[in-house]
């Protein structure tokens, strides 16, 4: 099955991807997922196996995500120094491998650290361990076997606020004033009053990540209107519904 970005990008093709790998599981089919390269342009590249992979695991609704690689899995140092360590949990991980200061570990293992707390924010249990050994799978799906585990989060979103999360293309940043985020936190649809900017221009039906007037992220949601629409902050224009809106972790 070869996919690119943007079937993960649009709901419906997601549904459809999800649906196919279903049909191919329920005939005890094994498929095999690969990128797009004839078709994948910069915009809608994955950038890396490894993020695909961690795609896969969430649209699929998969229980574990393994990641083999050459090495045990994280080190606090260059494997083979003798300051190198494994790390067994991976919420150790990206302050031990990848501290101030340090270069060590970038490229490849970065980019599994990344998809690995992705695949675990969204539920699934990750792990970063060796493919040389002449048995992997059988142990760590038994739980077993040496790696860095990332623990899954206990409280995942529905399939549709993951894809908005974690598939959904992010189009532009909007910056919204703290009354605003204090209403979406709470539950709330945001309103062009509490929008205080914008960047680039959007459509409706595009991606936008909210901001708070520091730049910090702290949700994803669609549009409803062009970002035309909201100058002046117009009163009652509904810019994002709730029900189209997901928070980031650590936004309350």
């Amino acid at each position: 099955m070869l996919l690119t970005g943007a079937e993960i990008a649009d709901r419906r093709a997601y549904v459809n991807v999800r649906c196919a790998l279903g049909a191919l599981f329920a005939a005890g089919a094994v498929p095999v997922v690969n990128e797009n390269d004839a078709t994948a342009t910069d915009e809608i590249s994955f950038g890396d196996n490894d993020s695909l992979a961690a795609q896969v695991a969430v649209l699929s609704g998969a229980r574990l995500l393994v990641l083999l690689t050459s090495v045990e899995g994280v080190y606090t140092h260059a494997p083979g120094t003798a300051q190198a360590t494994l790390i067994s949990e991976g919420a150790d991980a990206r302050a031990a491998f990848f501290g101030a200061g340090s270069k060590l570990g970038r490229g490849g293992m970065e980019s599994k650290v990344h998809a690995a707390e992705l695949a675990a924010a969204a539920g699934i249990a990750t792990v970063i361990a060796s493919g040389a050994a002449a048995s992997v799978i059988g142990p760590l799906v038994a739980g077993k076997g040496s790696g860095t585990r990332f623990a899954p989060v206990a409280d995942v979103d529905s399939a549709y606020k993951l894809w908005l999360r974690f598939g959904k293309r992010m189009d532009a940043a909007v910056t919204v004033d703290n009354g605003a985020k204090r209403a979406l936190v709470a539950g709330a649809s945001l309103l062009a009053v509490g929008v205080a900017g914008w960047s680039p221009d959007f459509r409706a039906g595009d991606g936008v990540e909210l901001r708070t007037d520091d730049g910090a992220p702290f949700a994803r949601g669609i549009t409803s209107v062009n970002s035309s629409e909201l100058v002046g902050r117009p009163a009652n224009v509904e810019v994002v519904h709730r029900d189209r809106l997901v928070l980031l972790p650590g936004s309350s």
